[in-house]
């Protein structure tokens, strides 16, 4: 599966493309809002995005992309916790959350999970 993967930092980027490689999907990366608008493909099933990107709210942000891509899912991640995800009301159907950091089996377990149909 097609894995869009947004985070500024470019080490937690670079860890979790090789943590869903190992996992057997095939991760596209992007830096930014730019980047990731860019990146966007039809072939894209899950972004995972960062809550607090450098310049750009991650929530808005997969809004916008969520709008060009019906039916994209969205795993949110961020190290403050699931209360600041909880208290911006992102949840939704096709979305969940995943804190940082995060092993390759909690990772695994979250995309799954974002998976199973409603």
């Amino acid at each position: 599966m097609k894995i869009l993967v947004i985070d500024d930092h470019p080490t937690v980027r670079q860890m979790t493309i090789r943590l869903l490689a190992c996992l057997g999907h095939t991760p596209l990366e992007a830096r930014d809002a730019a980047e990731a608008e860019a990146t966007l493909s039809d072939e894209v099933e899950v972004i995972l995005i960062d809550l607090h990107l450098d310049g750009a709210d991650g929530g808005a942000l997969a809004g916008r992309l969520e709008a060009r891509r019906s039916g994209v899912h969205i795993l949110f991640m961020s190290g403050v916790g699931q209360d600041v995800f909880a208290a911006r009301e992102l949840g939704g159907p096709r979305r969940g959350f995943i804190e940082k950091p995060f092993s390759l089996n909690r990772l695994n377990d979250a995309l799954q999970t974002l998976l199973v149909p409603p």
